[in-house]
């Protein structure tokens, strides 16, 4: 254990040690009372060993001490000493050689180089020193090496050469030279006799200075956020007097109940900072304070942080998984982003946040989304190629779980499908249609991706709702075509309708398109074929007629029957209405140039008439022989009709489908649909198979909907089609009386 004893009390010829700029060197006690200042004796000391920095008494000339390099030289070592040890050394009165007069005089310096009366006991500049008794105590070594010469700050006083007097390395005597030859420097200083050395062991030393702290002690993070892992407790840097700062060892310790007790928290040497981390729920506060401590002893002072807040939390887990879809994804469409839920063991989850990065981008800085929820929709750019997307989830701290990172997406271009009517359509958007013809369906088909329309689509038309057509095909240059023959045109009911054509890829894209029109028919022509009357001679001068049907109030009913009917200009008789109760009327005309062909004329106006109009039947007899009948199992009915014949709408056939046609009737199909109808191509007839068998599909021919068995619906009332059917047995009945008596009455 140290004491500490005065500067007076050690022997002469002991050491003492004494901090310089850089290292710790010893001093040999030479003489107490070397003089005395302000009463208090000083005690002269000088370095154990030279240094070794070989330097001139002077550059040039004869010189006086004052005015050497010597001199100089030891001023520069005295400036180099620490602050606090230069203060302990006083200004000194020495005796130096004035170079001219050979006399002494004194110069006041505090750091200076030994005379030579001093250490030879010579006489003139000082006192001599006892200790200096041989020379072996006045020889010194260079720090860890040999004897060495050094100067003494007497010049030689006698002859003409510039000499100084310096003590011979090797022998330890009196020698001189040219001041401007080298030799070392050893330095002698006086302390106060009073001044406080530390001895241990026998071992002197100027005492140490404590380190001094001062500034301030921090952390890093404010308040400490425990999640975050590591932090740095921080401050300023202490200084020393005695000891290079960065050899300092600084203390720190932790308190966690505002000072009371104190425990180590890191001890470092030289760094202003240490490095801290505090468990989950170890404290909610904690203090730092920091002291320095040097090779000897630490500082009296601590350098107090005050209590910091300590925030204990969890961040969220990390979300379980990351959904996309729909898939593929669509440029200037959208995507659909899913995930799990996170967990947080306060229970204090705020959110997410989801980010995305396009084209193999950065992640975007600004979430995309920061809400509960957990999905999102996010718009897909025109110009994107990939996507790729990622989600954290967040709590009331703001503190963050890791990243789930869903794949990277390819993006598909754009597909439109436009679908709209071509302008060469025979069937136009918004138009009304009162006449019976074929027509063609025209629409104009496009696609960004496949602008020759050359890939494979499936193509979807209907009509009101119902399937018309399906096939998978190419729309060469865009066009998609439908062609409806009269027959198919007729079957369309009065009304507004329309068509809708559907075109989807290969990969589901679709467009679609429509066509709404109005068909108002409102005039029906029926015309017979001629048919060839057989009687003995003469020409038809008798017929009967009746007609099976609804004309309402409103409408307008013309029966026309010619008897000339392949002569050049045909003769036609109105039949009144009186005259359609299924007896003779006589016919007017008696001229004839190409034989007894009579025809048949229908003609129906729908007029003002709202209620259904329709002709079902239309049969009599000429010239008594010769009986006719028009009717759906007749299809003379519907041959060779005139342009004003064409215009029939045949309501009561929307129930049937019309499927196609085939070469001849042997062809038909084996296992058709009820209410099927075929074309025969050969004879140009068309067939519905009833369930039975294959029936011509003849010319029942109506305005409006056809009445119904036991229906309730006004315009397809049960009641008038009791009527009818009613009417159908009697004309029957007629028939068949008029084929017997049909010779007996005919005049011819």
């Amino acid at each position: 254990m140290a004491s500490y004893v005065n500067l007076a009390d050690i022997a002469v010829g002991n050491t003492i040690t004494v901090q310089e700029a850089n290292n710790r060197a010893a001093y040999i006690v030479l003489r107490h009372g070397y003089t005395t200042i302000g009463g208090i004796p000083q005690t002269l000391i000088v370095r154990k060993n030279v240094i070794h920095d070989t330097g001139q008494w002077a550059s040039f000339g004869r010189n006086s001490y004052e005015n050497s390099s010597l001199d100089s030289r030891m001023s520069s070592f005295f400036n180099s000493l620490p602050g606090w040890v230069k203060d302990y050394i006083p200004s000194i009165s020495l005796q130096i050689r004035d170079i001219g007069s050979g006399s002494n005089r004194t110069i006041s310096r505090r750091a200076f180089a030994l005379s030579r009366a001093e250490l030879f006991d010579v006489g003139g500049d000082g006192e001599h020193i006892a200790y200096f008794n041989s020379n072996s105590r006045r020889m010194a070594s260079a720090d860890g090496g040999g004897f060495q010469s050094w100067w003494t700050r007497s010049p030689v006083n006698s002859g003409v050469f510039s000499l100084a007097y310096y003590v011979d390395g090797g022998t330890g005597a009196e020698n001189d030279r040219t001041q401007i030859s080298l030799a070392d420097l050893r330095p002698a200083f006086c302390f106060p006799a009073n001044l406080t050395i530390e001895t241990s062991n026998n071992n002197y030393a100027l005492p140490n200075v404590s380190p001094m702290v001062s500034g301030i002690v921090a952390v890093s993070k404010n308040p400490i956020k425990q999640w975050e892992g590591t932090f740095s407790i921080l401050w300023t840097a202490a200084t020393d007097q005695d000891t290079p700062v960065n050899s300092l060892t600084y203390i720190a310790q932790k308190s966690y109940d505002n000072g009371a007790t104190w425990i180590d928290a890191a001890m470092v040497q030289g760094a202003t900072s240490a490095t801290q981390v505090l468990g989950y729920n170890e404290t909610t506060q904690v203090r730092y304070r920091v002291t320095a401590r040097d090779g000897y002893c630490q500082s009296l002072y601590w350098l107090d942080s005050g209590n910091i807040q300590v925030l204990n939390n969890i961040p969220p887990t990390t979300p379980g998984d990351i959904n996309v879809g729909p898939l593929p994804l669509v440029q200037s469409g959208a995507a659909t982003i899913s995930w799990s839920a996170s967990t947080d063991a306060n229970n204090n989850l705020s959110g997410y946040r989801l980010y995305n990065r396009v084209n193999g981008g950065a992640w975007g800085t600004t979430p995309i989304y920061d809400s509960g929820e957990r999905s999102y929709t996010d718009a897909l750019g025109d110009n994107w190629i990939t996507v790729q997307y990622r989600v954290c989830a967040y709590d009331s701290y703001s503190e963050t779980s890791g990243f789930r990172e869903s794949a990277t997406f390819t993006i598909k271009p754009l597909v439109e499908i436009a679908v709209e009517q071509h302008t060469n359509s025979g069937i136009k958007n918004g138009s009304t249609y009162t006449a019976d013809t074929a027509r063609t369906l025209m629409f104009a088909v496009s696609n960004t991706v496949d602008p020759v329309m050359s890939a494979r689509y499936t193509v979807v038309l209907k009509f009101d709702g119902a399937l018309i057509e399906q096939k998978t095909m190419a729309i060469p240059s865009g066009v998609y075509t439908y062609e409806l023959t009269k027959f198919q045109w007729q079957c369309i009911l009065n009304g507004q309708h329309i068509y809708t054509l559907t075109v989807t890829d290969t990969e589901g894209n679709s467009g679609q398109g429509s066509i709404t029109f109005t068909k108002n028919i409102t005039q029906i022509v029926v015309k017979s074929n001629p048919f060839e009357v057989q009687i003995n001679s003469g020409i038809v001068k008798n017929a009967l007629m009746n007609i099976l049907g609804a004309f309402p109030p409103g409408s307008v009913l013309l029966v026309e029957f010619t008897n000339n009917a392949k002569d050049d200009i045909s003769v036609w008789q109105e039949i009144l209405p009186g005259q359609l109760d299924g007896s003779y009327f006589p016919v007017n005309n008696t001229v004839i140039d190409n034989g007894n062909w009579c025809q048949v004329r229908v003609t129906l106006n729908r007029g003002t008439a709202t209620a259904a109009c329709w002709i079902a039947q239309i049969s009599g007899m000429a010239g008594l022989s010769q009986t006719f009948i028009l009717s759906e199992d007749n299809k003379q009915l519907r041959q060779d009709l005139d342009d004003l014949a064409d215009q029939v709408e045949v309501n009561r056939l929307a129930a049937f489908t019309y499927k196609g046609s085939v070469a001849d009737f042997a062809s038909l199909p084996a296992s058709p649909g009820i209410n099927d109808v075929w074309e025969t191509l050969d004879t140009g007839d068309e067939w519905y198979w009833n369930g039975a068998s294959w029936k011509p599909f003849g010319p029942t021919v109506v305005t409006d909907t056809v009445p119904t068995e036991n229906s309730t619906n006004p315009i397809t009332s049960g009641a008038v089609y009791d009527a009818t059917q009613t009417l159908q047995a009697q004309i029957d009945e007629l028939k068949t009386v008029l084929g017997s008596l049909a010779e007996a009455l005919n005049p011819q």
